[in-house]
């Protein structure tokens, strides 16, 4: 319905209002899309879900998959990755949506994951949303945990993110019981590695414990960056050292092909087999930074008294593995859900 895919223009808009015009150019490209997949009312409906799971006390995740490739799913809430800030290709989200492949939304235990059949509706296992959603409990103590800390203190979500003090544990390797960096190998990788910034964190996250995170560290090391032959191709290949990892990169590069050097298209494989996904990647480390952060303003890295005690309490719940009531949560779905169901039935 056209209906459905104006409410989307204007909900979505709303969330751009100060950002630069390529902005509202990107959301028009997949809003154009969206109308064309006849898929308006479905990511309305996801987007009216996740809203009333976050108002009944549901933690939502970042973001996972191919979804935090779209300014759509951002700008909703959906998903908290804006994809032009880490250069994310809306083709990727074409594809994957085009292939019927799920678009996954994680939470806290008792939340769930949304996995879209694309068709323009859902498939039902909860028998909540009669056709329109495939709805799975997910068990996630990790996201729990992010609520819980949030809880706690008083900056808002966004705010949160790489300060020195932060940075300085993964450095230093200093990820015990942070999310994907927990066993003794990576945290040596990243004493070795040395990340920079939450591109550099994300990149080894997605490698390890591969040779090709040997190489890059090789090459970081030596400064012996591979040239692509192009401005723009460098840009794309500079997160990595000009080693190919990401499927967004291989998109990229896939477009910019002709442009190329013969020599340099030849490094361009035929397809994206074996590479790992950015957004995905940069969603997971998101949640480990958070959990960094305040882990190390509970171990008195920061000078901040006043809410000191508390979060020392909440992280020493937190490594004591303390798990929220998860038939409370599950009831706080449900009811979300049927919320939808009734506004679903209305708009009908």
């Amino acid at each position: 319905m056209k209906t459905d895919i104006v409410k989307l223009e204007n909900r979505a808009l709303m969330k751009l209002k100060s950002q630069p015009r390529y902005y509202r150019q990107r959301l028009l490209e997949e809003l154009g899309f969206i109308d064309e997949q006849g898929s308006a009312g479905v990511m309305l409906q996801v987007a009216d879900l996740v809203r009333d799971l976050k108002r009944a006390g549901v933690y939502i995740g970042p973001g996972q998959g191919y979804a935090t490739c779209s300014l759509l799913c951002f700008c909703l809430g959906i998903t908290g990755i804006d994809p032009l800030e880490y250069e994310l290709p809306f083709a990727m989200f074409e594809d994957r949506f085009r292939a019927h492949e799920p678009m996954a939304i994680t939470t806290s235990p008792g939340g769930l994951e949304v996995a879209q059949n694309i068709l323009p509706c859902f498939t039902l296992t909860d028998e909540c949303l009669e056709e329109k959603l495939t709805l799975e409990i997910v068990e996630m103590t990790t996201l729990l945990v992010q609520k819980d800390l949030y809880e706690a203190h008083s900056e808002p979500l966004q705010a949160i993110w790489l300060d020195n003090p932060t940075l300085s544990m993964f450095e230093q390797g200093d990820t015990a019981r942070i999310f994907g960096f927990l066993s003794v190998g990576i945290q040596e990788k990243l004493r070795e590695f040395n990340p920079r910034n939450h591109r550099e964190l994300a990149l080894v996250y997605a490698l390890y414990p591969t040779e090709k995170l040997d190489n890059i560290l090789r090459i970081k090391n030596e400064r012996t960056v591979r040239d692509w032959g192009s401005v723009a191709a460098r840009r794309v290949m500079r997160e990595s050292f000009g080693e190919l990892v990401y499927v967004e990169q291989w998109i990229q590069l896939k477009q910019l092909e002709k442009t190329l050097p013969e020599s340099v298209r030849a490094w361009i494989p035929d397809n994206s087999d074996g590479l790992q996904l950015r957004g995905q990647a940069l969603a997971a480390t998101r949640i480990s930074i958070e959990q960094a952060y305040f882990k190390s303003r509970a171990q008195g890295r920061y000078d901040d008294s006043e809410r000191q005690d508390r979060v020392r309490r909440i992280a020493e719940a937190w490594n004591n593995a303390q798990v929220a009531d998860k038939a409370r949560r599950k009831e706080a779905i449900k009811q979300a859900c049927a919320r939808v169901r009734e506004r679903r039935k209305h708009n009908d």
